[in-house]
């Protein structure tokens, strides 16, 4: 059972705004919670205009639906009839869109010149002596008295709520991240812990080895959330980053190790593909120190990074002893670095070489596509 609320023509621009004004008062009258009403009115809004711009314009139909215990508001909007709809457009722009996201349902039914797309929002329990139908009564009279309301002051407060929004959400992902680097923290004490009281020496090595990689990925995982946006970062920056914590983090105070970071040309990355390089560089720069200056040497490890095009590459060098065992098991998955190291150059489809100079010293590449990268499952 449904009970209508509205029906609204669409046509241009200016019936787009009146939409997202009548959508955002319908969805308060109803008792949406602000949140929610951002969302619909955006996911509304987005439709529409995708209704208008491939050239027939829409109807929107606004109900209040009985979902079983609850009900729900539903916005249905359809061809109007009027003129030649480019359906295949419109299904295009959907699956680029975060419309269907935004609502907790969303259903598409008919082919392309015929396109009919619900959306619609859960409302909360009713309040004592409230039924569906005041609630639609209630919801049409509101639409009507604000016919003549001004739809650009709707367009202004809807950017701020959606704003506000934002902002909470950003805040609150970024507090995960900290907490997610915390338990990493936690973890590797523990694992430390665990070592000092390791009967076996192998024991004792394998914990303390899984302590270091732990806080290696907590590293990496810090440097990401403190960009201003964590979606995407700089390929330059976050190597740059990178490369101070780990020397602060893995150089003992009684070496004389430098880390330096050298790169060339920018782009962004992806949070996944940032954490995998973060993680290939951890494993590669804590080698290096563990292998490249046995007693306590001093020298020096470069950080290296290039774009050229729709590739990327990374470097970690060495001028130490050099670890010719490093480039002989490249191939094999004996140790658990190699194996966590492989791991991560699989997931950004990338190809590993190393070489030995000849006065000694290591250098390793990582190349990879910086375009089209796609999560893939590591392999055993």
């Amino acid at each position: 059972m449904r009970l209508p609320v509205t029906r609204l023509t669409l046509e241009s621009g200016a019936d787009i705004m009146r939409l997202r004004h009548s959508a955002r008062v319908i969805a308060e009258t109803v008792n949406l919670s602000a949140p929610d009403q951002t969302r619909l009115v955006t996911a509304v809004s987005e439709v529409a205009r995708n209704y208008v711009q491939a050239g027939g314009g829409a109807l929107t139909d606004f109900h209040i639906r009985e979902n079983g215990d609850g009900y729900s508001l539903l916005a249905t909007l359809r061809t109007d009839g009027q003129g030649e709809i480019h359906g295949d457009e419109i299904l295009g722009n959907l699956e680029r869109s975060t419309a269907r996201r935004l609502v907790h349902d969303f259903e598409m039914e008919g082919d392309p010149n015929e396109l009919v797309i619900r959306l619609s929002m859960n409302l909360p329990a009713l309040e004592d002596g409230e039924t569906m139908e005041t609630l639609a009564s209630r919801a049409m009279d509101a639409v009507t008295q604000t016919v003549a309301d001004d739809p650009h002051e709707e367009m202004v407060n809807q950017n701020l709520a959606l704003m506000e929004s934002l902002s909470e959400q950003d805040f609150l992902i970024r507090e995960i991240h900290h907490r997610v680097k915390n338990n990493f923290q936690l973890i590797s004490s523990l694992a430390r812990l665990q070592a000092g009281r390791a009967h076996g020496q192998e024991a004792k090595v394998l914990l303390e080895s899984l302590a270091m990689r732990i806080r290696a990925l907590g590293l990496a995982h810090e440097q990401l959330y403190r960009f201003e946006d964590i979606t995407r970062v700089s390929f330059r920056e976050f190597l740059s980053s990178l490369c101070g914590s780990l020397e602060a983090a893995f150089v003992s105070p009684g070496q004389s190790i430098k880390i330096d970071c050298a790169v060339t040309g920018d782009t962004t990355l992806g949070q996944d593909m940032a954490l995998n390089i973060g993680l290939v560089v951890n494993e590669l720069v804590t080698n290096a120190i563990k292998h490249a200056f046995p007693g306590g040497e001093s020298g020096k490890i470069t950080l290296g990074g290039t774009v050229d095009g729709e590739r990327a590459c990374i470097s970690v060098s060495d001028d130490g002893v050099g670890n010719q065992e490093f480039a002989d098991n490249m191939s094999s998955h004996d140790s658990l670095g190699m194996r966590l190291l492989q791991s991560s150059v699989r997931r950004i489809h990338g190809e590993m070489t190393a070489k030995e100079a000849e006065g000694g010293g290591l250098t390793v590449m990582v190349d990879f596509p910086i375009r089209g990268y796609e999560q893939a499952e590591p392999q055993a």
